[in-house]
């Protein structure tokens, strides 16, 4: 909860807020952008701390270093975030806060393998798949109760976060790594935490292109909220970032209760991949729905059948990573691969959307919506090369 109480907010609601008060006129393709860049930075820090903390030796575990570093580099960056007064200063602040989330949130992933039987790892799957949702939750509340000022906006979310974290690591008994196996740091080394043998372990692969295609979904419905609600629905500007609020409670609550009981139910079921598809295929319906909405009802029923998918696939993607991934050693960097397939669409989609915004005269979310929503729906057939899992 805390690690997206830190991530999310900015990603959902604060950075579009921001980069629109500042620049109103060219604010979809300054934040398209500013999360494009931010997150192709991510996309490459996230494995290589993976591989890391899978390395890495301290007194108090493997994990912990990274996950303090992580949580204080968010809160230090978000303070120059709050106050540049241009876009270029937001880029490049946004882009160190995201390399500091970056490099603690595949370490925290890594925590189920290392710590649960494989017979528990739907339930606990479902449970990582859960806080993420209540955190988006969390922060978005937090964003439309305090007064709208850039420090509002960014360090208290950030700070809230880095504590959330922080409490948890006082309980963790962390997995602890032999001084014999200390990484050295080696450009080679770096460069092998991207790649893995494909032959060796087919599933592991096809389940990456799974997560990259099926994650389109959450990222424009997370990336584009605010915008969509303001130039089609025609929500004024100091109603926003209460409306987003209403979004997200529509979805991520729906989100949060079924991703518990979906990873939870695949444990009984013993079957992972047609709940994962069915999550697929609503998440996609979701979009279409938000296309074609001109109201806020139709947008929220849209936002309640997409949570319902995201939530499926989110209470057991770290089950099936874990599962596909089938070697503890390097648990950490299979998670950071992980997290690159599902961060790629945040960063494509932003970067992608200003020329279909364009299509028909400008503004045209309808087209971006149905392009997500068609890529999404591939994830459900890919899951059938998936052989590893059930």
């Amino acid at each position: 909860m805390g690690s997206a109480v830190s991530s999310l907010t900015p990603v959902s609601v604060t950075l579009a807020l921001r980069i629109g008060a500042i620049d109103p006129v060219g604010k979809n393709t300054a934040y398209g952008l500013a999360v494009g860049i931010g997150t192709l930075l991510g996309m490459f820090v996230t494995p290589l701390a993976g591989l890391l903390s899978d390395a890495t030796y301290s007194r108090r575990g493997m994990r912990i270093p990274w996950l303090v570093v992580g949580s204080f580099g968010t809160l230090l960056a978000a303070y120059p975030l709050s106050q540049v007064p241009n876009v270029a200063g937001v880029f490049l602040c946004w882009a160190l806060m995201t390399l500091f989330i970056s490099l603690g949130f595949s370490p925290l992933m890594a925590i189920i393998q290392d710590q649960l039987p494989e017979s528990q790892h739907g339930i606990a799957s479902g449970m990582a798949g859960t806080a993420p949702f209540l955190g988006g939750l969390l922060g978005s509340w937090i964003v439309q109760l305090l007064p709208q000022t850039p420090f509002n906006l960014f360090v208290i979310p950030a700070a809230l976060g880095g504590a959330m974290i922080l409490q948890f690591l006082i309980f963790l008994d962390d997995k602890t790594q032999s001084r014999s196996k200390v990484l050295k740091v080696k450009v080679w080394q770096f460069l092998q935490g991207f790649r893995f043998d494909w032959r060796t372990n087919p599933s592991f692969a096809w389940l990456l292109l799974v997560v990259a295609t099926s994650w389109t979904g959450m990222a424009v419905m997370q990336t584009y909220m605010v915008y969509i609600l303001q130039d089609q629905i025609k929500v004024g500007t100091s109603l926003l970032a209460g409306a987003a609020f209403q979004g997200f409670v529509a979805s991520n609550t729906t989100a949060a209760g079924v991703s518990l009981l979906g990873g939870a139910f695949s444990d009984w079921l013993g079957r992972r991949r047609a709940v994962y598809a069915c999550g697929v295929v609503l998440l996609a319906l979701g979009l279409v729905a938000q296309a074609l909405s001109s109201s806020m009802s139709v947008f929220l029923f849209g936002c309640l059948v997409a949570g319902v998918g995201s939530g499926l696939m989110t209470g057991l993607t770290w089950a099936l990573a874990a599962e596909a991934s089938a070697d503890r050693a390097t648990s950490g960097r299979d998670m950071g691969l992980i997290v690159f397939a599902f961060t790629l669409p945040t960063a494509v989609v932003p970067l992608a959307a200003p020329a279909l915004l364009s299509t028909g005269g400008g503004g045209n979310y309808a087209v971006l919506f149905f392009v997500c929503a068609a890529v999404t729906f591939l994830g459900a057939p890919l899951l059938a090369l998936v052989h590893r899992v059930r």
